[in-house]
């Protein structure tokens, strides 16, 4: 029998870290100040500075996360887009954070994930070590004068969330650093579905209707199992309408999503 789980939304958004708390200063005494500036090199053998990205570009974003961390990837897709539609005046540092994420591990995973930003190793600077010691992947903003407008730890799951801090950001009217609210930026409620087969592998290629009484949104599951969708506050009404070849599921079921928003598993059998 098909079902719809529901299931507690942060905990799959937030990879903990394993490594001890360093001794550094807290987060949120960047808040409003400046990032220390840092230099790594990326997988590509180019040198990426803060100081030298922000003289050219209004916005660096620095990602902290580690290639075994499930969330991590789940967001890049999200970032990757924004990156492609914001690339001309926004810059996208993503570093990793465990030491055994090697330049040569670092440049496969980016090139299985289709990531163009720069990424690199923390090994070196040591930012997870002030700002990851909640979990990964944390995001830190920081705007054109060099200040840290926004500390957000877990996954994004929509585009949303960084094209509505890159707008703020770029904005003609932004003359001076403001600490963003990661509320205001998140564009609605989210509704993530997870489409796992019975043995909790991850079933890309889903695709998957969210309705109200008049139209319907499709949205399809990625590598990572996951479809989202983002909206006005609604019961939507949901149905699987096609699942790859060589899985299962009774596409006549429909559920509806509570208007909040929220995590959800599908099980998609696998013939």
């Amino acid at each position: 029998m098909n079902k719809l789980k529901i299931f507690a939304f942060a905990a799959l958004l937030l990879c903990l870290t394993l490594s001890a708390a360093a001794a550094e200063g807290t987060p949120e005494s960047y808040l409003g100040n400046p990032l220390p500036d840092f230099t790594v090199t990326t997988i590509a053998g180019d040198t990426f500075t803060l100081s030298e990205a922000l003289k050219t570009k209004k916005a660096v974003l620095v990602n902290l996360w580690a290639t075994w961390c499930p969330p991590c990837e789940m967001e890049f897709p999200f970032m990757e887009e924004a990156y492609e539609q914001y690339r001309d005046q926004v810059e996208i540092i993503a570093l990793s954070v465990e030491t055994a994420d090697t330049q040569e591990k670092l440049a496969r995973y980016a090139e299985a994930h289709g990531m163009t930003f720069p990424v690199a190793s923390d090994s070196k600077v040591g930012l997870g070590r002030i700002f990851a010691k909640s979990g990964i992947p944390t995001t830190l903003l920081v705007d054109r004068f060099g200040n840290v407008t926004l500390i957000e730890v877990g996954a994004q799951p929509s585009v949303s969330f960084f094209s509505n801090a890159f707008d703020i950001l770029l904005s003609d009217d932004y003359t001076e650093t403001r600490l963003l609210d990661s509320k205001e930026l998140e564009g609605g409620p989210i509704w993530a579905i997870y489409f796992y087969d019975q043995n909790d592998e991850p079933v890309s290629g889903c695709i998957i209707n969210f309705c109200t009484d008049t139209t319907c949104v499709p949205a399809v599951s990625n590598k990572s199992g996951l479809a989202v969708f983002q909206g006005p506050a609604y019961e939507y009404h949901v149905q699987v309408i096609k699942v790859p070849e060589g899985y299962e599921f009774d596409t006549s079921l429909e559920f509806t999503l509570p208007q909040e928003g929220g995590a959800f598993m599908i099980t998609v059998p696998k013939q």
